[in-house]
């Protein structure tokens, strides 16, 4: 599982990553999480057709927009998407 965690490089987005990695190392080695920010975030957003920050991606689908405080719900997205 590649989840992509898209964002602007500002806090938030950095909180959102952090969480994100506490939510995949609850699901097992199989997923991976990439923290894509600054210009290339900016990037990976538009080829998306995002237009708000920051973004979980899974697989290449766009499972949240906007920042989500829950580990668990995080978690429940990702398997979700898996």
């Amino acid at each position: 599982m590649k989840i992509e965690v898209v964002g602007t490089g500002c806090p938030t987005c950095k909180q959102l990553y952090a969480l994100t990695l506490r939510a995949a190392a609850r699901i097992g080695d199989e997923a991976k999480v990439e923290y894509i920010a600054e210009a290339a975030g900016m990037k990976r957003l538009m080829e998306l057709g995002l237009m708000r920050s920051p973004a979980i991606v899974v697989d290449g689908e766009v499972v949240l927009i906007g920042y989500e405080p829950s580990i668990d719900k995080i978690k429940d997205l990702l398997l979700k998407a898996a």
